[in-house]
């Protein structure tokens, strides 16, 4: 079984920095491992971001999944 490297709690408040220090509307998520289980750490990003999460890590022929819009391909 795998734990969430951050609590919800720690994600909220990772995210409201990023907001406020880097940048309000994008964020990039480094994941080099498609279509596994992010639990809700995920998708908490993706609501405090929802024009716009990055995907770095993206996996050769890898097609670009919700809640990512743009992605960084892993070589």
């Amino acid at each position: 079984m795998q734990s969430p490297v951050f609590t919800p709690g720690e994600i909220g408040g990772l995210a409201k920095f990023f907001q406020k220090k880097i940048n309000p509307d994008h964020a990039a998520v480094y994941d080099i491992y498609g279509k596994r289980d992010q639990g809700e750490g995920l998708a908490m990003l993706a609501k405090r971001f929802p024009d716009g999460l990055i995907r770095v890590g993206l996996q050769p022929g890898e097609k670009i999944q919700p809640p990512f819009y743009l992605a960084v391909q892993d070589t």
